[in-house]
């Protein structure tokens, strides 16, 4: 019989890989459903945050019931949010597998937008390690489903169910991949070119050619906050003009500082040039 001192409301996550499951794979799995909760379900209670407890494991296959408990005192005791925690919980997982498997959106257009919002790299990954112990299992199934037990009889009333077939695992498991991979390829893209505003620059050497915006040039100037050695300069082409203000038009560029904004281009995590994109002010060295 359920034990109703724990509250009605659980989360039942049901793993069938057709064959044992490691344990390592197991406790991997349900500790990547932990950091979910943790992220976006775990409420401040004063001194206490509640914490996902398994009420009762079934073998075989895996049929675990979860739920969430404030721990007071050294015990855990049932508290106020419970079914609703259960609700979202069950609702974000089940539905962030259903849009990684391509479930209810156009399958000639992955969006993991259209049914759950987006989600962050932390998550991708935990819920990559949550189906990794089912993954490419023949005949592997899934359950997600938010379950009330009756007060009376002990019996469960199924809230809410998602469930999911071995094709429905991988697509979602191979989509997850992808998405990690292309988030961390727009990282790299983002990091190896970054904005610093505001700078100091100082002419190593300028020629009296216009300002290019890639290939060689001879344009090389040190800002001492990226890096302590001069770098090649470039003028993006909407503000060549720059060149002219800071080089060409100024009698004396070498005894002068730029308050400059440029994009900084990183391989490797080392600086390797600078694209000036705004002039906001001159001053002499001396100054």
């Amino acid at each position: 019989m359920i034990d109703h001192e724990i509250g009605d409301d659980r989360a039942i996550i049901y793993l069938n890989g057709d064959g044992p499951i490691a344990l390592e794979d197991l406790t991997d799995s349900f500790s990547a459903l932990s950091r979910i909760y943790k992220r976006h379900f775990e409420q401040s209670q004063g001194e206490a945050n509640p914490k996902l407890f398994v009420s009762r494991l079934k073998t075989g296959s895996i049929e675990a019931e979860i739920v969430p408990l404030l721990m007071l005192v050294g015990s855990a005791v049932p508290y106020m949010d419970g079914a609703i925690i259960v609700r979202d919980f069950t609702k974000w997982v089940g539905g962030h597998v259903k849009t990684f498997a391509g479930i209810g959106t156009d399958s000639k257009q992955q969006d993991t937008k259209l049914l759950t919002g987006p989600i962050s790299q932390e998550d991708a990954k935990d819920l990559r390690e949550f189906l990794k112990p089912i993954s490419g299992k023949k005949g592997a199934e899934l359950g997600v489903k938010h379950a009330k037990f009756s007060k009376k009889d002990g019996e469960r009333e199924m809230v809410a169910e998602y469930d999911f077939e071995e094709s429905a695992i991988n697509r979602a498991s191979i989509n997850l991949e992808k998405h990690i991979l292309d988030s961390e390829e727009a990282e790299k893209a983002e990091d190896a070119q970054r904005l610093r505003p505001e700078v100091l620059m100082v002419w190593h050497q300028a020629s009296r050619e216009d300002g290019k915006e890639k290939g060689r040039t001879g344009d090389k100037a040190f800002i001492e906050s990226v890096c302590d050695r001069p770098l090649p300069v470039y003028f993006p082409k909407q503000n060549n003009d720059l060149k002219k203000k800071m080089a060409q038009d100024e009698p004396h560029p070498f005894s002068k500082a730029y308050i400059v904004d440029v994009n900084v281009d990183y391989v490797n995590g080392e600086p390797k040039l600078y694209r000036v994109i705004n002039l906001h002010d001159t001053i002499d060295i001396d100054e």
